[in-house]
């Protein structure tokens, strides 16, 4: 809150798109490990690690969504970023 709300909301979407950008970049790679993942198996299970595994590439679109609507929350007015509200709820 030390900085001015345009200045908040320029951080906001710099960093959204720095997120989105570096999960983008990392999928080829995560998704090759994981595809490599599908000749080995669970000791214990003895189903394919790919199954275990596959719940980053999960997290990784969730994560690029989340940030992505973030960002056209950011660029529309919609949110103010890093405000925290004064309000106390019991």
């Amino acid at each position: 809150n030390a900085v001015g709300r345009r200045t908040r909301r320029i951080f906001a979407a710099l960093s959204a798109v720095c997120v989105i950008a570096a999960m983008g970049v990392a999928i080829p790679g995560t998704w090759d490990f994981v595809s490599f993942l599908t000749i080995k198996r669970s000791a214990t299970l003895r189903i394919p690690l790919a199954y275990v595994f596959s719940i980053y590439l999960l997290f990784m679109g969730a994560t690029i969504a989340w940030f992505g609507y973030r960002l056209w929350r950011v660029l529309r007015h919609d949110e103010e970023p890093g405000r925290v509200s004064a309000e106390v709820t019991p």
